[in-house]
């Protein structure tokens, strides 16, 4: 654990305040689920990149082909979704991701690991967003939520 250690700490932020709020650099900085959350990752990520020094970890939905999904989802049930589209569940080009890393940001290498869910998932109900798993035949599952499929990968990204 890191209790009472003089060289670690942790920010947890607003990811687009982070320029403004710290100025200074992290070594590490660590993104969990949130670019698939967003209507674009570009302008987070060069915000990020900012304030990190060494390594990225981040956590998101890709696809393995040169394709970008923009899923819009709207909860009825939600009053955010009453009126209109109320989050969203992007799927991004993991080749178009890569290059804009390693061009656009000069990254210095990137790691891709799967992610794969090692337990079992119940679903919600049928009106309402949620991840649940669904087994395949070979005993690997696959994590959905509603109607779609989440293929989440973690990266680390060397700066």
């Amino acid at each position: 654990m890191c209790i009472n250690k003089k060289n670690i700490s942790f920010e947890v932020s607003d990811i687009h305040d982070l320029p403004l709020k710290f100025p200074k650099k992290f070594d590490v900085s660590i993104n969990w689920r949130t670019l698939s959350w967003l209507p674009h990752y570009e302008q987070m990520l060069k915000d990020l990149f900012s304030v990190t020094k060494d390594h990225i970890f981040l956590s998101s939905l890709f696809y393995d082909g040169d394709i970008d999904f923009e899923i819009k989802v709207r909860e009825y049930k939600k009053e955010t979704g009453k009126e209109h589209f109320n989050d969203y569940y992007n799927v991004y080009s993991l080749p178009h991701f890569e290059k804009f890393v390693y061009e656009e940001l000069n990254a210095k290498n990137i790691v891709v690991c799967d992610f794969e869910i090692g337990i079992d998932i119940a679903p919600p109900p049928i009106n309402q967003m949620g991840s649940y798993t669904l087994k395949l035949e070979n005993g690997k599952r696959l994590q959905v939520s509603g109607a779609i499929i989440l293929p989440w990968k973690i990266i680390r990204i060397d700066i």
